[in-house]
Order: structure tokens, then C-alpha cells, then sequence
């Protein structure tokens, strides 16, 4: 008994890291393909410790368009530099197209200088 627990704590473990990891890579992401100030809303597994797990996905979904492309574009930059699927909600105009359970708005900015 005593090994299936700590098998299950190092891969809630791994879970937890790789998420954090995501999450990190998505704001660089973000920061590179959006504008300063665009407002981006993440919810589901990443936002939630302990319900990301090795095949979860990125769930957004955008304030407005990203400039230049389209979001069928940016869904795979991200995709590529996150090494997860990103999904984007329906209705990407929507002024708060995801709320209650576990959804946190990211706005982008860059770091000064860049």
C-alpha cells in the first residue's frame, strides 16, 4: 500500500510540475503573439491544481481577434510552443465568455525594454 501511494504522489507530482511548466510557456506565448494589454481568459485543468493531467489540453478564450492572424494560427503557435492542444471557446468576442469554476483572466505585457 505504502508504494501505490507514493506512486500516485509522484505522478500527482509530475502532473502538478508539467502544468506549472504549460502555464509558463503559454504566458511567454502569449506575450510574443498578442498584444500589450490583450486580455485572455485560461480555465479548466491548467487553471485547477490536482486536474491536469499528461494528456490535458489548453483551454482560452479571447477578448477580440489577435492581430495579424487568425486564431486557427495562434491556436498553433501555442499549441507548438506549449506541446499541448489548445482549444479556443466558441464566441471569442465575448466580454466574459467563461466564468465561476475555475477560469482566471491573464492580461499580456511584456517585460520593459522589450
Amino acid at each position: 500500500m505504502e508504494l501505490l501511494r507514493k506512486s500516485i504522489a509522484a505522478r500527482k507530482s509530475a502532473c502538478e510540475q508539467a502544468r506549472l511548466r504549460v502555464r509558463e510557456r503559454l504566458a511567454e506565448a502569449l506575450a510574443v503573439h498578442l498584444t500589450q494589454g490583450s486580455r485572455v481568459w485560461v480555465y479548466g485543468s491548467l487553471v485547477e491544481p490536482d486536474r491536469f493531467r499528461e494528456w490535458s489540453d489548453v483551454d482560452l478564450a479571447l477578448e477580440c481577434d489577435p492581430p495579424g492572424m487568425n486564431i486557427y494560427l495562434l491556436a498553433s503557435l501555442l499549441a507548438e510552443r506549449c506541446e499541448r492542444r489548445v482549444d479556443f471557446s466558441n464566441g471569442c468576442r465575448l466580454t466574459c465568455p467563461v466564468s465561476g469554476r475555475g477560469s482566471c483572466r491573464w492580461s499580456t505585457h511584456r517585460e520593459s525594454g522589450n
